[in-house]
């Protein structure tokens, strides 16, 4: 017998045992096949370290329901029709790669089942691809994943074989593709590359189910394609989130279990462009150091208390334009830096149902969308913005965009820094120091579509807004922001936004007085995408009254809803607050000269046309129009004032004054001069009285006009005083 015919009996019966030996040649150890193969719950062994299966027959004619071993370091699959080269190749049952001591390298491609016997290190290749139909065990030796990609992509149900650093370091790549659900119910499974959870029509996804403690850890970026099956944490499950640019694509739902983004050492964003799903208590999301989470779809969350998300001061949340709401927090699970970058509309909070209605925030607030991208915290929770970090510049607007409702600021405040509140041009500037109370907040209510108890369609700007403090004192600059489509067309054609000032009404609709603090207002004008604002310096908790409305003060009423401040243009009534020259800033409750469209009430020695013990010396800047209207109050009326007179001299001034002989839209008796009753008169006839010192002697009340002096009420006089003339008193143009 030859050898030839020796070796082939040999070949065949060594087939029938299950055992492949060799090729046809000493120098080559493989299986050819190039018609079936039917191993039926055999083995198929290849000893040798280059052993292949070389293969030329069409898929249908393999069938395998035992094993594939691979004993050798290198075997391989080659021939015209390459098991495990694609999809439709996939090499059908189990191989097995079983070195009971030698490292092995895996070859790349399609397997039906995958196994790793035996102590021999399993090794993936440089830029490997493997992709498992079914089962994949790793009862071996370490696995060394190199820069390879693991794909499970059954179409059927699949378990995840969890990878990690006890058996050889992790995976590298790991994608989860085809209509099978994935699911990692034992162990942790590590991936230092990146994750993939492919689109399917027909399923898919990826379940972490913790009962036995099952931890997915994805070093690298997570990707959840648009169309995938879900990403789901069940009975305790952990998903670590930790990739520099994860995607949620498709819906991710914690039912039971914890997702954690980032592992708070170093920078890690996840987006949203599906749904990320929190459900009750059991649904834990923890954004750590350094994470960022951008909603660029939906986010929801079931639990009522909001204790089930935490995320660190130092983290991140951005609102884009997917984003249909905000998530609310609870106080002791604030946001950490909150931005909302959605600029295609407005965005409101949701509760879900839940007790908390707030968005508490940690670190700070941005809004960069635009004009018209407001947050709504009227239209749904009703309630409000709250950010406990004092750090001055930490709110910032890119633009006209607002928070609508209440923005409240609750922490120390400190004198000389500037905080923001609703839009970008409402704040305030304490220029001393808030006493601090228990609970220390300010805030700001602002409602763009309101009206004020007193809204007047000729004159007010309609915005509704109101401030509410629990300090017991503070003086702030403030400042008050408003939007061009806040001024009606139904103005007055004679007012305009260089007017507008600040008045104090009680919400409840009962009262309303002038605010003013001895400085002057500053006013920029509204435009197209930009905001108009009024800053008035010097607001107090419990200013001095200025109109004889008397209140307890700015703002001190505490019952809610809290008093208003309404923005008014036109002209005003001025009031003295101190006496001194009529041209001294320092003598009007405004902090300028009054202009000449305006009322003046006089309520201490006030002169005018020469200089007093003062020493003010800069002229009047409308000697022949003093005001339309000059009132000098009765000293009865607030014993506060009891030497109401206005003086009137001529020593450095030639041109005689004179009230306007033109009337003003808005202001009664144009021209008038009024003196109110009196109760002490001391005539002067000439010289000038000195300064209201308090003292009884010296004073005078009502109308003063020195030897030399003219003024002229051009309309009317009306005396319920004292009138003391020296030089001329003109009635009448």
């Amino acid at each position: 017998m030859n050898k030839f015919i020796t070796k082939q009996g040999s070949r065949l019966a060594a087939l029938a045992a299950g055992i492949v030996l060799f090729s046809f040649t000493a120098t080559a150890q493989d299986l050819i096949n190039s018609k079936k193969v039917n191993n039926a719950g055999g083995t198929i062994k290849f000893n040798s370290n280059a052993g292949t299966f070389e293969n030329s027959a069409a898929i249908g004619l393999i069938t395998n329901t035992g094993v594939i071993e691979m004993l050798g370091t290198d075997n391989t699959f080659t021939g015209t029709n390459t098991l495990s080269s694609s999809a439709a190749l996939r090499v059908p049952g189990q191989v097995s790669y079983a070195s009971p001591a030698a490292a092995q390298n895996v070859f790349p491609g399609y397997y039906t089942d995958l196994d790793m016997k035996d102590a021999g290190v399993k090794n993936f290749g440089a830029a490997t691809s493997v992709f498992i139909g079914q089962n994949y065990t790793t009862a071996g030796g370490n696995r060394v994943y190199g820069t390879s990609l693991i794909t499970y992509d059954g179409a059927a149900a699949q378990a995840v074989a969890a990878e990690n650093a006890t058996n050889g370091g992790g995976y590298n790549n790991l994608d989860f593709t085809e209509a099978g659900l994935k699911t990692l119910s034992v162990g942790a499974a590590l991936v230092n590359g990146t994750t993939g959870i492919d689109a399917s029509t027909t399923g898919g996804g990826l379940v972490v189910d913790g009962t036995s403690g099952a931890t997915l850890t994805a070093t690298g970026d997570l990707t959840q394609d648009a169309g995938a099956g879900d990403l789901s944490l069940i009975s305790g499950g952990v998903a670590n989130v930790n990739g520099a640019a994860n995607t949620i694509g498709a819906n991710a739902v914690v039912t039971n279990g914890t997702l954690n983004l980032g592992d708070g050492a170093i920078a890690s964003a996840t987006t949203v462009t599906g749904t990320l799903s929190l459900t009750g208590a059991t649904g834990i999301l923890a954004a750590n150091a350094l994470s960022t989470l951008n909603v660029d779809g939906g986010f929801t969350n079931t639990d009522a208390t909001r204790t089930n998300q935490t995320f660190a001061a130092n983290s991140t949340i951005d609102y884009q334009d997917g984003a249909s709401n905000i998530v609310t927090t609870a106080s002791t699970n604030p946001y950490g830096a909150f931005i909302i970058s959605k600029s295609n509309g407005p965005i409101n909070a949701i509760d879900n149902g839940g007790t908390e209605i707030d968005l508490e925030i940690a670190t700070s607030f941005a809004m960069s969308g635009g004009s018209g991208n407001n947050l709504d915290m009227l239209g749904s929770t009703g309630g409000k913005v709250n950010l406990t970090s004092g750090t001055a510049g930490n709110v910032t607007y890119a633009g006209n965009e607002e928070v609508v409702g209440t923005f409240r600021r609750s922490h120390n405040i400190t004198a000389g820094d500037t905080y923001v509140f609703n839009n970008a041009q409402t704040k305030a500037n304490f220029t001393t120091k808030p006493t601090d109370a228990a609970a220390n907040y300010f805030e700001v209510y602002v409602n763009p579509d309101g009206q004020t108890q007193y809204y007047d369609a000729t004159r007010d700007v309609q915005r509704d807004i109101r401030i509410d403090y629990n300090y017991d004192t503070w003086v702030a600059d403030i400042t008050a922001g408003y939007q061009a489509t806040d001024v009606p067309l139904t103005w007055d054609p004679a007012y305009d936004e260089d007017q507008i000032r600040f008045r104090e009404g009680k919400a409840d609709g009962t009262q309303d007085e002038k605010v003013s603090t001895g400085e002057p207002y500053a006013r920029t004008g509204s435009g197209v995408g930009s905001l108009g604002y009024v800053t008035l310096p010097g607001m107090t908790a419990t200013a001095t009254d200025v109109d004889g409305n008397a209140d307890a003060g700015f703002f001190a009423d505490a019952s809610a809803p809290h008093n208003e401040l309404i923005l008014r243009a036109g002209p005003a009534i001025w009031y003295s607050v101190n006496p001194g020259r009529w041209s001294n800033p320092l003598t009007w409750d405004e902090g300028i000269e009054p202009p000449t469209d305006v009322e003046v009430v006089v309520r201490h020695n006030v002169h005018a046309g020469f200089i007093r013990a003062d020493g003010y010396a800069i002229d009047e800047d409308h000697p022949t129009l003093m005001a339309t209207k000059i009132t000098i109050m009765s000293p009865d009326t607030d014993p506060l004032f009891p030497t109401p007179t206005l003086m009137i001299g001529s020593s450095d001034i030639t041109a005689p004054f004179a009230t306007s002989t033109t009337p003003v839209a808005g202001i009664t008796n144009p021209g008038r001069i009024i003196v109110e009753g009196v109760t002490t008169e001391v005539p002067v006839t000439g010289g000038y009285a000195a300064e209201n010192t308090g003292a009884a002697v010296n004073f005078v009340a009502g109308l003063v006009v020195f030897g030399g002096a003219d003024i002229t009420a051009s309309e009317s006089l009306i005396n319920d005083g004292c009138l003391n003339i020296g030089g001329t008193l003109g009635i009448g143009q």
